[in-house]
């Protein structure tokens, strides 16, 4: 199994730990860097799978750190994660190409769940999908490792989209 690299950018170490604990706990591997300037040479000397980058960095803003790093070629996917949540900086972050654009507070769950797909997208097998984890949902049962669902024991037929 291949462990995935974050590399979370977040100047507030109370909530990098807690990023990181949480990562931790769910497989991935975790670099974290406080500033802009070490965010873009920890990219440069690392070879990292995803980004989770604050705005609100001491030095340069995240928004500087997304357009340089993606100026010098780099693809790996980023997502900003920060309690701004006006229209305007979303909008921003996706057109200095942000793969994605996460607002504090979110479900650690559902943020695993976005890192997962855009790992997905990005490296296709690389990223370890299968979690071995079930949901159970009423008399549904959602198997994330195989991708299909089944009602009261019968399958249900979906498209990749719907399920």
């Amino acid at each position: 199994m291949i462990v995935n690299l974050i590399f979370i950018v977040e100047d507030e170490p109370a909530v990098a730990r807690g990023l990181e604990f949480g990562l931790r706990e769910e497989g991935f591997r975790i670099l974290w860097a406080e500033t802009g300037g070490q965010a873009l040479n920890f990219t440069r000397s690392h070879d990292l799978h995803l980004i989770l980058l604050d705005i609100r960095l001491p030095d340069i803003s995240g928004f500087d750190v997304c357009r340089h790093i993606r100026a010098e070629g780099y693809r790996m996917p980023i997502l900003m994660l920060t309690a701004r949540d006006e229209e305007l900086d979303k909008v921003l972050g996706l057109v200095l190409c942000a793969d994605d654009y996460v607002v504090n507070p979110y479900s650690l769950r559902e943020f695993v769940s976005r890192i997962r797909a855009h790992l997905r997208r990005a490296y296709g097998e690389l990223a370890d999908t299968a979690s071995g984890e079930q949901i159970q949902f009423g008399s549904h049962e959602i198997d994330l490792e195989q991708l299909n669902i089944h009602k009261e024991g019968k399958a249900i037929s979906l498209t990749p989209t719907e399920f």
